[in-house]
């Protein structure tokens, strides 16, 4: 997960080359690899680099039947953008392709969730990853003033990549056209949607954590409608 500048006044997401750059000054500050590093100081249950005991377990991805997957718009995201979007997505040298798929690899093979990719490689479960989100709006991992600090905008606008809108902060991604969240949430969340409908999500002003972690896909083309239902149930609660 990440962002990363482009010709001026542009930006485009790195789904793949974020994590490692990052994942380096890690290496090299701490002497470790990501996935040491995460498991130690935020998780036991949060895998990067997940062994065969734990690969075994994890569910594996799937789609619905085809006419269960038409696009649905879930908001502000235009005809004109939707065609332009699934136009990249048939064009294996397009940016978002060549972003996304370099290398290829399913996430469903287990070398593949035991290679540590650290944008994009993540094993767990959605009461770990929210646990992770709760432990960051608690101020157990990061003192509160960085925290508010990493979540501030830093972009937004047209994503080269992604070729919807996209904001970020120092890497957590913003309630964006990327990230569509119901409108309670819009001003003080912080998160990243994950591939299939994942989600991941924190909320400082109001101490919410939430993830969800689907292993079906179904029909929006932004995010998830089960995951925007479950914030929406959320923030009614508060």
């Amino acid at each position: 997960m990440g962002w990363g500048g482009g010709h001026a006044g542009e930006h485009g997401y790195h789904a793949l080359t974020f994590g490692w750059l990052v994942g380096e000054f890690v290496r090299r500050h701490t002497e470790s690899t990501v996935g040491d590093y995460v498991r130690r100081h935020f998780g036991e249950d949060l895998w990067l680099g997940a062994p065969p005991h734990i690969t075994r377990q994890a569910a594996r991805t799937a789609f619905p039947p085809a006419q269960e997957m038409a696009w649905t718009d879930p908001g502000p995201i235009d005809a004109d953008t939707v065609t332009r979007m699934a136009d990249a997505y048939r064009d294996p040298g397009s940016l978002a392709m060549r972003a996304s798929t370099n290398p290829v690899g399913s996430y469903n093979k287990p070398e593949v969730l035991a290679g540590g990719w650290p944008a994009s490689g993540l094993v767990t479960t959605a009461r770990a990853l929210a646990r992770f989100y709760s432990d960051l709006v608690s101020g157990a991992l990061l003192p509160m003033a960085v925290l508010r600090d990493a979540v501030r905008e830093q972009v937004r606008g047209p994503d080269s990549v992604l070729l919807l809108e996209s904001a970020f902060g120092l890497g957590y991604m913003l309630p964006c056209e990327n990230l569509i969240l119901p409108e309670p949430a819009r001003s003080s969340v912080f998160g990243h949607p994950g591939a299939g409908g994942a989600l991941g999500l924190g909320d400082l002003d109001n101490r919410v954590a939430i993830a969800f972690t689907p292993n079906l896909r179904r029909d929006w083309l932004s995010g998830d409608r089960r995951a925007h239902d479950l914030v929406a149930a959320t923030y009614t609660a508060l």
